[in-house]
Order: C-alpha cells, then structure tokens, then sequence
C-alpha cells in the first residue's frame, strides 16, 4: 500500500537578533541548482520522459527532483489561472496540510530560542482549559496524539476570528482519549498550536511566521490566503471541475475576514515551486534549527506520524518523510527519502491526484525489485472449514541464493501453518511495512496472535492444502477493514499477515499479531536479507 506525501518546515525568528546584538542567523544557501554534468542533464531527460509518459502533456502543475543537493529536474505544464499564464516556479498554490509543516518548524524555533518547552502542558498557555485537556502537551498536539477529535461537537458559541475564543472552544471539546494514548489526525490541535506561536513569541502569527520561517529560508514569494504581500499576478486558479466550462473554478486568495483562527496553523500556507525549493536547501542545515531540533522532527511518536510528517521505511530500509495537502482546487505531495539524498515535490491546480507521478519518479530512481510469492496453507485437513484459533507462530526465514526467502510459519509444538516463498523484492518490502507496523502499534498492548484459516473457496488437495495462484498477495498491515467470518463488517487494528488469493476469493490465511510475534517475524526476515 502506498499513502500519500508530507513535507516538514522550520522557523527562525532573526529580525530582533540585529537589535538585541545577538549573533545574525545562518545565511540560507542558494536554491539548489540544476547541474550541468553529462550525468546529471543524462538523468534530467530520464526523469522528465518518466512525467511526459504518466501524464502525456495533460497534466497541470509542477514538480520537482532534487538530488544530493542538486535540482535534476523541474518540469511544469498547463495554465496557472484564466489569463492564460502558464503554470511556473513562481505560481502560487495553497499547501493545504503541508502547513503543519511550518507550525511544527516554528515551534521547535521557539524552543530552540528559549521561549518554550514542547513537553509542557497547553494549561501553562491557557490556565483556564479543562482538566481533561489542559494536560495535552504541544508535542501531543503536534503529533496527533492530544486525543482531540476534529469530529467531536464544539458546544460554545464562538468567533474563529478571536485567537483565544477559538483555542478554548477547542480544549472545551471532549477528547476520545486521554493525552498520549491514541493517534487522531486534529487540525484543530493546529490552531490552538498557533495560538501558542503567536503568545510565546509576543509577535503575531502571521509576522512570526512570515519574518522568522520564510525570510530566513529565502521563501520571498510565500504567504497565506489572505495574500498579504503576495503577488495576485502569480495567484493560481482552484480548478475543481472540468477544464471547459467555468463550473468550480474559484480565486486562490480569499478576503481577510476568512482567514481565522479555525484553519491557521493547519492550513492556509501559500507557496510555489521555486520557494518549496528554497525551502528543501535549508531543511538539513542550522539556517532555521540546530541539528538537535532537526532530528525531533524525525521521530515517530505513534502511527508513523513524527512531527509534521509521516516517517515511513522503504524496500532499502531506509526512511522516507512525506505528506500531503489539498484545499479546494489544489493538491501538493511531498517525499523526502532523508537517507538517499533525495526529495521531489509536485503541485497541481486539479483535482488529479499527484502521487503516482511521486511513485512513478520514484521507481525510476529506485527501481523496484519484483514482487511474488507462491507456496502452501495447510489447513489441517480437506474438510476443514474457517476457523480462528489463537496460537504460539514460530517463524522461520531462510535466504535461498537467486530465489527471494523461503518463510515457514509453525504452530509452536504441532505443524507448520504455511511455507511460503517470497521474492527478494517481495521479502524487503514486508521487512519495511512490518518495521512501520510495530513502530505505529506500539503500546497497544495486544495479546496472542490470532490465526484465521479460511479455506472453503480454496482449491485443496488430499492433505487439506492450498496451493496458492499466481496472482496471490502477501500483505503486512496494520489494520485490516472487511467482512468477519459470521458475515458481518470488522475492523483489526492490530499487526496483520494477510495471504490474499483471488483464485480462492479470498484470504486462505490471515494472522493478527501480538508484538512480540510481530518482532519475531521482523527478526527472521532481517536475517535472511542480510546473509
């Protein structure tokens, strides 16, 4: 499974250093530039021909690659708005989520700069919140792990154009968990981080934000939607329909009174191809954080969620940050594969959805090894039918030269339950989700694992086993949404081994984990990766 994308920002607040005779904030690097090596134009062409085949000219918007510090690709294609301007590095876009981004960033500046601590409870900000939630620390909120709920009812009258009116409306709603214990992606928690912004820095958000994020980082052609110093010639257009007619077509920027307290910090960022590339040459130096508030940006809290990002792990085991954004009529994806030098940007003024151009980028860059699995379920007899028992799995993974890994799965003390062989493409790939999932469900405190055979519709033979197809699935998750053995709609949010067979319209077999079977599995695929 493939999610979508996310990019991470950083704050600095450098105008008062002159005044205060504190020493001057590093000076941002360049942009990065594209490279002029045969190598590099070689790999520029490779790229854009992997674009032009996804999208064969049609696609509006913009995208870029950079590469060990240098840009190997930009590429934009369509019109930016109803003048018939095309779409460039300068044209304007709303990032959507990707503004949470810039929020955390300017968090841990302020930490950095003494004027706050992100373990300390919001109570310290808003004296007056409930109990229930004025214990929520800002890394809680920053992580999505406040227990605050953007579907829970806000029961005061309110006006979001007052910082504080809006920050208490939403402590004052009832959390599903208590601070710390689940992952709930809240947009709300965003504002309320704003408001701290603005009261830690004693500057207003939007100045904050504007003098300490994007001018030290170059980003000149950066604001929010209320288009405060931004230029309406570059505006793009929210193209929500089809491109004939004018049916959903909408300006980027909208009147000031829209522009509260219910989306800053969340949402509202304005940007362009040209400052996300500024953006991305100061994110892995001290222009705007030292390394030591850089690498909390890195580290997953709960549900491979970090700090403004999501932190997954790829095929190479190595980590990709990524997120994405949309508003009405436009869409951005962000991946940084922070390991591998590499990072690639796009934005599209429609509703197309970018992240298979990410994807397709991607594989060129990383070409990915081929996925398959074939072997056997046993099932434990040709008339045995679904069941679900909970058992002791013993895992065991060995390296077979030019053939992938061969796993078996036992039941400990009786039989084996499955032996499986996995491709190397196949078995690096399920060593980086099963890594991602015990990482995102750790401290669930779950208990046994679970073992579901479900063999009727499977072509067995005189043993009770299935043979799988060669059009069968070997999937790690985290959570499993489907129909139960009694017919009716579940949902497992704990680690899951699925075996997915068309040909038996079905899953023959299915594991829920604990985390020590989880780890177990983890261990032995590991193992025969690397002899």
């Amino acid at each position: 499974m493939r999610p979508l994308a996310v990019v991470m920002p950083i704050v600095c607040a450098v105008l008062a250093s002159c005044a205060s005779g504190q020493p001057a904030a590093p000076t941002p690097p360049p942009p990065p530039a594209a490279s002029s090596s045969g190598a590099s134009s070689g790999l520029t062409h490779d790229l854009l021909e992997t674009v032009l085949r996804l999208t064969l000219g049609t696609w509006w918007g913009g995208v870029y690659v950079v590469k060990d510090g240098q840009t190997v690709l930009t590429y934009t294609n369509g019109l930016a708005n109803e003048t018939l301007v095309p779409f460039t590095e300068h044209t304007l876009f709303d990032m959507g989520d990707l503004s949470m981004q810039f929020t955390c960033v300017a968090v841990l500046k302020l930490e950095q700069d003494g004027k706050l601590a992100i373990d300390e409870p919001i109570s310290k900000f808003y004296p007056d919140a409930p109990a229930a939630t004025g214990a929520i620390t800002l890394h809680q909120l920053m992580s999505h792990t406040s227990g605050l709920s953007d579907k829970a009812e806000i029961k005061q009258v309110f006006s979001p154009a007052d910082r504080d009116a809006t920050a208490m409306a939403v402590l004052g709603t009832e959390p599903v968990s208590g601070p710390g214990a689940s992952w709930n992606y809240s947009k709300r928690g965003y504002s309320v981080l704003a408001a701290v912004i603005e009261k830690a820095s004693g500057r207003p958000f939007d100045e904050y934000m504007r003098q300490g994020i994007f001018a030290p980082a170059g980003m000149k052609e950066s604001g929010f939607i209320d288009g405060m110093g931004l230029n309406p010639a570059n505006a793009g257009l929210r193209v929500n329909g089809p491109r004939s007619g004018k049916t959903g077509r909408a300006g980027l920027i909208v009147p000031a009174e829209l522009w509260t307290w219910a989306g800053r910090g969340a949402s509202g960022v304005i940007s362009c191809l040209g400052d996300m590339q500024r953006w991305e040459a100061v994110l892995d130096t001290d222009v705007l954080l030292n390394k030591a508030q850089r690498d909390k940006i890195t580290e997953v809290v709960r549900e491979n969620y970090a700090l403004g990002w999501y932190v997954t792990t790829t095929p190479r085991n190595t980590r990709r940050m990524w997120h994405g954004g949309s508003s009405s009529g436009f869409i951005c994806i962000s991946f940084r594969y922070i390991d591998e030098g590499v990072s690639m940007f796009v934005a599209s003024n429609e509703t197309t959805q970018p992240d298979t151009m990410l994807f397709a980028l991607t594989d060129f860059l990383f070409p990915p090894l081929a996925e398959t699995v074939s072997g056997q379920v046993f099932t434990g007899g040709p008339s045995v039918s679904a069941r679900e028992l909970p058992m002791t799995v013993v895992w065991s993974a060995t390296a077979q030269p030019d053939r992938g890994v061969l796993l078996r799965i036992t039941e400990a003390g009786h039989g084996e339950i499955a032996r499986l062989n996995l491709s190397e493409g196949l078995a690096r790939r399920s060593l980086a989700a099963i890594t991602d999932v015990i990482r995102s469900t750790a401290g669930k405190g779950f208990e046994g694992t679970i073992v579901r055979v479900d063999p009727v519709k499977a072509v067995r033979g005189p043993d009770g086993a299935v043979n799988l197809s060669p059009d069968t699935k070997f999937e790690v998750r985290n959570y499993v949404r489907g129909i139960g053995p009694d017919g009716a709609q579940y949902e497992e949010t704990r680690p899951t081994i699925g075996i997915i067979d068309p040909a038996a319209q079905g899953w023959p077999l299915m594991l829920r984990l604990d985390t020590k079977s989880a780890q177990e599995l983890r261990q032995a695929l590991e193992g025969a990766i690397t002899k």
